[in-house]
């Protein structure tokens, strides 16, 4: 009697997303799909793999040279042909939060389209990493606080997004910088000190109890 068929075997986070009962509730479906970033940002601090294979201690102009080619030639891509990426659906793939089924992409392949945008989004980061300056400036500090940025950035984007007033905005050859310098400044606003101190009991709250070293949970330091 031949052995019963067994369906091959995809990354739990990937597995989760066929699952009706997981939705965005919680943003658990993107914590799902974006865990493989989360494990690998947890792998490579925990080894120290950029100290000990000396990432950063030397980037050659070929190198920089070659991260911005990837970062223009993606931004490029992404602008020309806007329209192809608007019928696939591209952006709703990026959000990671609706299951296959809901993308109408319930096939087999759909994995390996789901591990390319990540080898992407890997190679993305990677040439941005590679373009930041090592020196300390007025707001490097504020790269301890994304967490802030990652869990606030909603309440800021919500009302445009429900209202649709970004919708058709033409021409885009001025609104795309403008929306772009925007960006930036949300990005800034949001770890600064004022937001910290406002917010710092949702985002960052003392739980010393949950902890053996009860330092670690009073969160003790300069917010």
């Amino acid at each position: 009697m031949p052995p019963p068929h067994r369906p091959p075997r995809t990354p739990f986070w990937d597995n989760a997303r066929f699952a009706a009962i997981i939705d965005s509730t919680f943003s658990l479906s993107r914590l799902l799909g974006l865990l493989p970033f989360f494990t690998l940002g947890w792998w490579l601090c925990e080894h120290d793999v950029v100290a000990r294979a000396g990432l950063l201690a030397a980037r050659p102009v070929w190198l920089r040279a070659a991260a911005a080619t990837v970062l223009i030639a993606a931004g490029t891509l992404a602008f020309v042909f806007v329209d192809t990426w608007r019928d696939v659906r591209l952006g709703t793939w990026f959000f990671f939060v609706d299951a296959y089924a809901d993308l109408d992409a319930p096939q087999w392949w759909v994995d390996g389209v789901r591990l390319a945008i990540i080898a992407l989004a890997l190679a993305l980061m990677a040439a941005f990493l590679a373009l930041i300056p090592r020196r300390e400036t007025r707001w490097t500090h504020l790269g301890r606080y994304t967490m802030y940025v990652y869990l606030l950035h909603t309440f800021v984007l919500s009302p445009f997004r429900q209202s649709g007033v970004l919708r058709g905005l033409e021409p885009m050859g001025l609104w795309i910088p403008v929306v772009a310098i925007a960006s930036v400044a949300i990005a800034v606003l949001l770890p600064s000190r004022p937001v910290r101190h406002v917010t710092r009991p949702q985002v960052e709250p003392r739980m010393p109890w949950l902890f053996r070293d009860r330092a670690l949970g009073a969160g003790r330091g300069s917010r």
